[in-house]
C-alpha cells in the first residue's frame, strides 16, 4: 500500500490514506512555527471535505494543541477528534452537554472520543488504541487494514542524562519500558513509527529511539519533536541530531525517511510482512 505522509511542524504530520486522511498533535502551521492566520491550515485547503479526517491529540501542552482544530468541522463532514483525557479536561467547557458556550469553539461532542491509556476506538475504517506516555496523555496506535502506525506523542526516555541522579535515570528507563513492552506485547510489527529524537535533553538524546526499535520491528521511522528552539542555529544543529540515525540505528532493515522541513513530504510503500 502506498501512502504520503508530510512533516508540518514539530509533532505534527499528515498522513493520506486510500479512504482517510490523519492529523496528528497539530498546534501551529508551519514554515515559521507561527499560528496560522486563518482558521484552515494550508495543509488542508486541498482535501475533499467529504474525506474522513480523523484528528489526533496526544496531550494538552502547547506543543501539541490548540482548540482551533475544532473549528475545522466547518469544513468536513467527516471530521472525528480523538483527545486524550488530559485534554479533554483542558477543554471540559467545550465538551460538557450542558454547557451555554456558544464561541469559535463550539463543537459536536459526537465527533469527540476520549481515551486513556488502555482504551481504544474503531469505526468502520480504522482503530486507535491508546497507550500510555512517560509525560502525560497518550501515545496511539493506529491500524489500517492491517497496517500499523504509531504516534508517540511524548513518549520517550527523557532521561537528562547530564543533570540528572542515577536513580532518576533508572527510574526513567524503567517507566519507558514498562510502556514498550505493553505496546510490543500487541504489536511486535509497526509499519510507520513517528517518535521524539530531541537533543534538548543533551547525552545520549537518542535513547529512547534506540531502545524502541530495538524491541519492536519497524519498517519505516519518522523522527520528531526537533522544533523546539531559541535560535535558528539551535534549529540546525537539533535538526541534524535527530537525523543522526546511526546512532539509534538497529540491526534490522529499518527505513528512516528525512522529513525536517515544513511540507516537506513522502510517498512511502507499507509492506504487510518486513
Amino acid at each position: 500500500m502506498n501512502i504520503n505522509v508530510k512533516f508540518i511542524w514539530h509533532d505534527c504530520f499528515l498522513v493520506t490514506l486510500p479512504e482517510c486522511v490523519i492529523v496528528s498533535d497539530y498546534w501551529v502551521d508551519a514554515p515559521n512555527g507561527v499560528p496560522a492566520a486563518t482558521d484552515l491550515p494550508k495543509f488542508l485547503e486541498d482535501i475533499s471535505p467529504d474525506m474522513p479526517l480523523y484528528v489526533l491529540v496526544s496531550h494538552h501542552h502547547k506543543d501539541h494543541f490548540t482548540k482551533s482544530i475544532f473549528k475545522w468541522a466547518s469544513k468536513f463532514s467527516r471530521v472525528h477528534y480523538i483527545i486524550s483525557k488530559d485534554t479533554a479536561r483542558f477543554i471540559k467547557y467545550l465538551l460538557n452537554p450542558n454547557s451555554t458556550y456558544s464561541g469559535a469553539y463550539s463543537i459536536d461532542i459526537n465527533s469527540v472520543t476520549v481515551l486513556k491509556s488502555g482504551m481504544e476506538f474503531a469505526d468502520d475504517i480504522l482503530t486507535v488504541q491508546a497507550y500510555g506516555s512517560t509525560d502525560i496523555g497518550n501515545s496511539y496506535l493506529i491500524e489500517y487494514k492491517g497496517y500499523k502506525f504509531f504516534h508517540a506523542g511524548d513518549l520517550n526516555a527523557w532521561i537528562w542524562k547530564d543533570e540528572s541522579t542515577e536513580q532518576e535515570i533508572n527510574k526513567a528507563l524503567g517507566d519507558y519500558k514498562v510502556i514498550i513492552n505493553s505496546i510490543k506485547g500487541c504489536n511486535p510489527d509497526i509499519n510507520v513509527v513517528f517518535f521524539p529524537v530531541d537533543s534538548r535533553i543533551g547525552s545520549e538524546y537518542w535513547t529512547g529511539a534506540k531502545i524502541f526499535l530495538k524491541e519492536i520491528n519497524v519498517e519505516y521511522f519518522i523522527p520528531m519533536h526537533f522544533c523546539l528552539y531559541d535560535t535558528q542555529e539551535q534549529f540546525k544543529k537539533r535538526k541534524l541530531d535527530a537525523t543522526r540515525t546511526k546512532l539509534y540505528k538497529p540491526d534490522k532493515d529499518t527505513i528512516f525517511p528525512r522529513l525536517t522541513e515544513p511540507y516537506e513530504s513522502i510517498e512511502l510503500n507499507l509492506n504487510r510482512s518486513f
